[in-house]
This record gives C-alpha cells, structure tokens and sequence, in this order.
C-alpha cells in the first residue's frame, strides 16, 4: 500500500487528527482500540503526532467557569489567548483531511485499516483511493475487488465503483470492477446502489451485477463466487473457459493467455485453490479435452491430441 502527503509528517498528524476525531466520537470500541495500536506500532513519530493532536482537542473544550469577580478580572486575558488557541485548534480539524492509495499486485492480497476502525480487504490486482474529512469518508475503486467492514458512525461512508455509487448503511460488503463493469454483495447489514438508470436497497445475502444499464440481481452461484476469494479459492459454474483463465492469471505472474479457438467454447465449473497453479492445470486438463501449459509469462491452452 502506497500512502500519499505533501509530507510525512503533515501525513501523519492529519491521521492522528482522523484518530483523536474518532476516539472523541462516543462510538470507539475495542475493534478501534485494536485498529489504532496497530496504527501506532511501526512508528514512534506516530505516538507523537497521536499526542499534538490530543492537545489540539482539549484547546476546545470549555474553559472552567469563573467563581468569583476577581478571579474573573485577572484570567480574562488568558481567556483571550485561550480563545486564540481554540480558534487555531478549530480550524485544524475541521480541514483535517486524510488520503490514502491502497494497491495490490498481481498474486498480493492486503488488509487496510482505516482511522475510523473500518476494515478493507484488497482481492489481488486491485487498487482504490481512500479520502477522509470530518464531513465524510468516500473510497473510489479503481479495478479489482475488495471487502469492506464499515464502522459505524455519523460520516456517511460512500464508494464510487466504476458507473455506480454504493452508500453504506452500517454493513459489510464485497465490489468488484472489472473495465467499468462489477458486482455487488451484501454480507451484512444493509447497503443502497445507484447505477445507470436503477437504484436499490440490499440486504445481507443479496448481490447484483452492474454497468451502465439497469441492476440485475445475481443468482445464488454468483453469490458464491464473490465470496470465495476471501477463502482463498476460484469459484466457476459454468463459465467460459477463457473467463476462468484469465480469473486464474491474476493471482499468479501471468501476463497473457493464449486459447485455442476450438477449445473456446468450453464451460468450465468447480472450486479450486487460487494458488494453486499446478493443480487447477492438472484439474483442468483431467476434466476437460485440452492441455494446458506455462510458457515465461503466458497460460497456454490447446485441444488434446489423440
């Protein structure tokens, strides 16, 4: 994963920011306690940044009510310069702005996790951006897949996939976008998409395709498949033998397939372990009429002789 700032330590106080905002919040459980220890373990500047940040909340909270007129006459000029302090303390969080660029490689699977104690699983060959203020969290993926477990809070949590706007509702989820097209699987809570010319509300178990034309619900092995990577495994039913192949290629160095037109046609159904290279080829070649083989970089898939 590749995080971007202006610098480093801009970087990392505008992520504290985004820590002392959410453990300020009234909503910050043990899953967040985790989430920021695992913040703060690689780097000791972290702590630091963690500690400005902590002192910048406390500039605004109220001031202790004088008791007595004197008293009064004698803090009133520290209180201007408290206010100061706070007025400066104030405009820090509300443009605290925390960015992130989360990218895996083909075969490389990764977990992210966010200051607000979501979690993002990153399927291999994916890549999204992440953008938080104190208004809202927004995610943008760009191609690949990822499960997203969603904090619960009052920033509305938004993702951007290709044609379609997915608003999360206090869930968890699995997108996936392959050239502007994808899908969508709720595995908890509730989610609601907008794409093209439809919108829907989903439940935990429902899952749908989506492009630029109208939602369609996914049947029951589409459901599975979306599901299987997290497992480790490639899940067909019925698909083009090239569809598969190409699935296959992105979780190991393979940069091309090369497929046979006569063998083109062929369907192929099954579970199989996506690092697994040798076993799904001999799988494949013990169930279908091919031979498959490596050649460098490139899956090659032919009819069997006789």
């Amino acid at each position: 994963m590749d995080e971007q700032a202006n610098h480093p330590d801009d970087r990392l106080d505008a992520e504290a920011r985004a820590w002392t905002v959410r453990r300020r919040s009234g909503a910050f459980g043990p899953a967040q306690e985790a989430a920021l220890a695992a913040w703060l373990s690689p780097d000791p500047r972290r702590q630091e940044a963690l500690e400005r940040a902590e002192l910048l909340w406390r500039a605004l909270e109220p001031l202790p009510r004088a008791r007595a007129d004197r008293r009064r006459r004698r803090t009133r000029a520290l209180g201007a310069a408290a206010g100061v302090a706070c007025l400066a303390a104030v405009a820090v969080l509300l443009t605290f702005r925390f960015e992130a660029q989360a990218i895996t490689r083909r075969g490389e699977r990764s977990t992210l996790a966010l200051p607000d104690g979501s979690l993002l699983e990153l399927d291999t060959d994916t890549a999204l951006r992440v953008v938080y203020s104190l208004w809202g969290r927004s995610v943008s993926l760009q191609r690949g897949r990822a499960h997203f477990k969603v904090a619960h809070e009052r920033r509305p949590f938004v993702l951007e996939a290709g044609p379609s706007r997915i608003e999360d509702l206090g869930t968890a989820f699995t997108v996936e976008l392959r050239e502007g097209r994808g899908r969508l699987a709720v595995t908890e809570g509730r989610v609601r998409i907008a794409a093209g010319a439809g919108a829907r509300e989903l439940g935990a178990g429902e899952a749908v395709r989506f492009g630029h034309a109208d939602l369609e619900p996914l049947d029951a092995a589409g459901v599975a498949s979306m599901a299987a990577w997290r497992e480790g495994a490639l899940l067909f039913d019925r698909a083009p033998l090239g569809e598969a192949l190409l699935e296959l290629a992105r979780y190991h160095d393979l940069r091309a397939v090369s497929l046979d037109a006569r063998v083109a046609g062929l369907k192929l159904s099954g579970r199989f372990a996506s690092a697994d290279l040798p076993g799904f080829l001999a799988t494949l070649e013990a169930g279908l009429p091919v031979t498959a083989r490596v050649e460098g970089s490139a899956l090659k898939v032919e009819p069997r002789r006789r």
